[in-house]
């Protein structure tokens, strides 16, 4: 299921009919800021707290909540700031990205890229018990991996 605004929605319909897998996703548009569609094994969402403010974060991470089963899956890939700095997140181009990654987002929606530590506090008092935090690199952009289950 591809949960997006009806705009999206749209142009998602249109690639996935053009790629021959439309009939391997169901298309709901909607609003996460209002609800999300219950009934789901797993929910992800990708580049999306950091664009709201605290309070705007965790409406979604509560509607998300209310929509899960106790048990169900949570992944969250965002930017994050780390916690600890090892010598290997000291990377000026990383640095970089990070700063114009948290510039953009503030602009945009009062958003910021937070540390780890609050993405664990904020998904926890929405209801997940968080299971791990993965920083990886896809090449591009550096990325964090939250796992959480719904309690």
């Amino acid at each position: 299921m591809l949960y997006e605004r009806a705009e999206v929605i749209r142009r998602a319909k249109g690639l996935f009919t053009e790629a021959g897998t439309d009939d391997r996703v169901d298309l709901i548009d909607g609003d996460f800021l209002r609800e999300v569609p219950g009934d789901c094994d797993l929910y992800m969402i990708k580049s999306t707290l950091c664009d709201w403010d605290d309070e705007h974060a965790a409406r979604i991470l509560g509607n998300i909540h209310r929509a899960a089963e106790p048990g169900t899956t949570l992944l969250v890939i965002d930017s994050m700031i780390a916690d600890e700095v090892t010598g290997d997140e000291v990377n000026p181009v990383h640095a970089r990205q990070e700063s114009a990654i948290d510039f953009a987002v503030f602009a945009t929606n009062g958003g910021r890229v937070r540390p780890q530590s609050e993405y664990r506090a904020m998904v926890g008092a929405a209801g997940f018990d968080v299971e791990s935090i993965t920083p990886f690199f896809d090449g591009f952009t550096h990325w964090n991996l939250l796992v959480a289950k719904r309690n």
